[in-house]
């Protein structure tokens, strides 16, 4: 099982994830990580297949929403394909203040 970091960094205007995809296998983590020149604020990451993943967040498997702070994601079954996830900055207030396109970020099943 491994455990793959990602670094999400927030400018003005721009938005990216590092790395942009990462491959895993079922029961790898995934952490998510603000990059120390990113805008200040609250990650929230939307996972759009949600059912192939877990989170301690008791309403994860309903809304597919995980929040920094809320622990590592765990890879709970195998992919079927690749999927996505659509990352937000929120503010101390919860208002969105920063995002990803749609896509800010793939996760693919390890080959």
């Amino acid at each position: 099982m491994a455990n793959h970091d990602v670094t999400l960094m927030y400018g003005s205007n721009t938005f990216q994830a590092t790395p942009q995809s990462i491959r895993v296998h079922p029961g790898d983590t995934i952490n998510f990580h603000l990059a120390p020149t990113s805008r200040v604020g609250t990650i929230r990451i939307r996972f759009r297949d949600r059912h192939f993943f877990h989170t301690p967040k008791p309403n994860f498997a309903t809304d597919g929403i995980f929040h920094g702070g809320d622990g590592s994601v765990r890879i709970a079954s195998m992919l079927t394909g690749p999927t996505t996830y659509h990352c937000e900055l929120l503010d101390a207030s919860g208002a969105v203040i920063a995002q990803s396109t749609e896509n800010g970020g793939d996760v693919l099943p390890a080959s």
